[in-house]
């Protein structure tokens, strides 16, 4: 059986980023949210109105780190 999850951001903060960086950021968070929900069982999840997703030294963050870890936040938010 196939399930399907549907996950939309409205609103993505990036306060302090340089803004030639939000579309690999966004990509990064794309990606691993694929990952984290492809082996996930999908059970437990609720809707959330509003995720933290953590907080970032902007300067030093790759866009990579930034993206990857954001994207964890939100699926732990959705977990919980």
């Amino acid at each position: 059986m196939s399930r399907r999850v549907e996950i939309q951001i409205d609103e993505l903060v990036l306060d302090g980023f340089n803004w030639r960086e939000r579309y690999a950021i966004g990509e990064a968070i794309e990606r691993e949210i694929t990952r984290l929900f492809a082996s996930d069982r999908l059970q437990g999840l609720r809707t959330a109105a509003h995720i933290d997703a953590g907080v970032f030294k902007a300067a030093s963050a790759k866009p990579q780190v930034v993206g990857t870890e954001a994207a964890r936040a939100i699926h732990r938010g959705i977990r919980q």
